[in-house]
């Protein structure tokens, strides 16, 4: 158990289940949590409000990909193994889209883009380039470009 970084009793975190086995792997890609405890299945990490979190599992060879926001209040979508609700941003669901969600994390903190500062609106709309199926690495470059050029994330 790692002991927590100025944790308060009245403080309300977000739990993300974080497990290491054959049949099943969850874990963080982004973000830090505030402490991680261990629980009957595993360590789970505590987040505190309004962070941006990157969650990947593996199951069955089913990689699945999120990228959410914790709250202070419950958001409104449920992630597997994540509570409470939080606001989910991207949902990568095949391979070569949890690729280019990690491609694009990768990227914007090699380029110093704080990715915790981004709007939720930045990655809405990569999420909405996620699902269309003719999506290219060309249209998420744009869209980053977009954003360095002007200087506002804001979008």
């Amino acid at each position: 158990m790692t002991a927590g970084r100025n944790m308060t009793p009245d403080q309300t975190f977000t739990a993300v289940q974080l497990r290491n086995q054959a049949e099943l792997l969850c874990s963080v890609f982004f973000g830090s949590p505030v402490s991680t405890i261990q629980g009957q299945q595993g360590d789970i990490a505590l987040f505190s409000a309004g962070t941006l979190v990157g969650y990947m599992t593996v199951q069955h060879r089913k990689t699945r990909a999120y990228l959410f926001r914790t709250g202070e209040e419950n958001g409104s979508e449920k992630v597997a193994g994540v509570y409470p609700s939080v606001t989910l941003l991207v949902e990568a669901r095949s391979r070569g889209n949890v690729r280019k969600l990690f491609r694009l994390v990768h990227y914007l903190r090699r380029k110093n883009v704080p990715l915790q500062e981004l709007p939720d609106m930045f990655f809405c709309r990569f999420h909405a380039l996620l699902a269309s199926w003719n999506m290219s690495n060309q249209e998420i470059n744009a869209l980053v470009l977009k954003c360095r050029t002007i200087g506002d994330f804001s979008l």
